[in-house]
């Protein structure tokens, strides 16, 4: 709950009124963040429908905004000029989104101009807060529009109050959705030099409506890896908007606007991620966690040839997005395709055929993992390999001939021949159907053949001689 005591306010009010189109009321502080709640309200005050194509209205700092062709304002009636903002225009809406940047809380000031000329002549209304002797202030004052060296005083807490012409006397409101109703305030007139005690009501944020945001589910991610939000939001009627806008805050300094977005993160940490929307005149805002990892995903190992591979482990305890992550071979390089994920404690592996990379059974082997913007998350060299299992390998029905290491046992009905008690890289696989023997089924059958011939050879010299 915030309240305002009573304070002395300067109210200050044009010397002349100009019957029609003028300023009528200005919010530059909205509950919460600004942007893209602000707005400035004009109303037509004269009996007559005016053709506002072309006129210009200028919040300082702000940047010109230029009222479309053929737009119209009826007879006491009034628009919405919404700063910051994206929707479509309407007869009592309009939408700077071209806005280089806020309203000034602690001061600032808006004119309205009925013509691209920017003059004494073309100068309708004008008004300015917190500090004296601002942009247009003396075109105002030889308008006859203002007084030399006046501001509204600002009260203690200007947020989710309006700036309100009433009258000519300017003084702080609370405006209802339509920026309407004073709720606190005096509406007599007084002239520009006096001074006024103003009692403002206590208000309370829970007295404006909310929109429902929605910024999704807490997260763990990698360091370097693309993130992805997506924004939500319903109305004050839980109805789906169109024509809201977004903006995050990802909590590392950076932030972007959007429904859809994306962010990496370059530091671990825990980061809060706010999702700040607003449509019109109402707003919401909603906030996950991103726990930010140490990269934990590696290249395991490299398979050179035709027929060979690449794998990534994930040694993390999350499973992680590696979506569009590089995985290289010299100058040459793969984009892992986007939202592939790798799950915790698993690996997946890429076949050189889908890479075209490591197809050289022959050439010294080096192999880099990089993330999204090409910046090292790991290398791989022979020299830091693990072996894994034949399983993870698609063997091919001809001969085969240098492959990497395998177990020994028959691979398609082949039957390798390795020498016992070693794990050296196999050499030759033979053709189906051979007949294959150990060394030690050697030695044993070359004896048994070397003692039939020794008796053989003692019967006969036993017979003949």
């Amino acid at each position: 709950m915030k309240s305002l005591l009573l304070i002395p306010s300067l109210l200050v009010f044009p010397l002349t009124a100009f019957a029609g189109a003028e300023l009528s009321q200005v919010l530059f502080d909205p509950i919460g963040t600004d942007t893209g709640l602000e707005w400035v309200k004009v109303v037509n005050s004269g009996a007559e429908q005016i053709d506002m194509s072309g006129w210009q209205l200028y919040p300082d700092g702000v940047g010109y905004f230029v009222f479309p062709n053929s737009f119209t304002l009826k007879p006491n009636s009034s628009v919405l000029i919404y700063v910051r903002t994206s929707g479509t225009n309407t007869d009592t809406k309009l939408y700077h989104s071209s806005a280089t940047g806020n309203m000034g809380n602690t001061s600032g000031s808006v004119a309205l101009f009925s013509a691209e000329a920017r003059n004494k002549e073309t100068l309708k209304s004008f008004v300015e807060w917190g500090k004296a002797g601002q942009t247009w202030e003396s075109t105002a004052v030889d308008a006859g529009l203002w007084t030399k060296g006046t501001s509204l005083t600002l009260p203690e807490t200007t947020e989710g109050l309006a700036l309100t012409n009433n009258g000519g006397t300017w003084k702080w409101i609370s405006p209802d959705s339509q920026g309407l109703n004073a709720v606190a305030g005096s509406s007599a007139t007084t002239s520009p030099q006096e001074t006024r005690t103003v009692s403002l009501s206590a208000w309370s944020s829970a007295d404006f409506p909310t929109l429902r945001a929605f910024a999704g589910e807490d997260r763990v991610e990698a360091v370097g890896s693309i993130v992805r939000f997506e924004a939500k939001v319903l109305g004050i009627n839980n109805e789906p908007l169109e024509n809201a806008r977004f903006w995050w805050n990802f909590g590392d300094g950076d932030s972007k606007e959007g429904k859809l977005i994306t962010h990496s993160f370059s530091v671990p940490g825990t980061y809060t991620v706010g999702l700040h929307t607003s449509s019109g005149n109402y707003a919401g805002s909603d906030f996950l966690t991103v726990v930010v990892q140490p990269n934990q995903v590696v290249i395991k190992n490299v398979v050179p040839g035709e027929d060979g591979y690449v794998t990534l482990e994930n040694s993390g305890g999350a499973e992680i997005d590696i979506g569009e992550w590089l995985i290289g071979e010299n100058e040459k390089f793969f984009s892992i395709p986007s939202q592939t994920k790798i799950a915790s404690h698993a690996h997946v592996a890429f076949t050189n055929r889908l890479t075209s990379l490591f197809k050289n059974p022959t050439a010294a082997i080096s192999a880099t993992l990089r993330y999204p913007n090409s910046t090292v998350a790991g290398v791989w060299n022979p020299e830091s390999s693990k072996i894994l299992p034949v399983t993870a390998v698609s063997i091919p029905s001809t001969q085969v001939k240098q492959l990497p290491l395998v177990a020994e046992k028959e691979i398609q009905n082949k039957t390798i021949q390795r020498t016992e008690g070693t794990s050296t890289p196999l050499q030759t696989v033979v053709e189906k159907g051979a007949t294959v023997t150990s060394n030690s089924s050697i030695w044993f059958f070359s004896s048994l053949g070397l003692s039939f011939a020794a008796a053989a050879g003692f019967l006969v010299f036993r017979l003949f001689f």
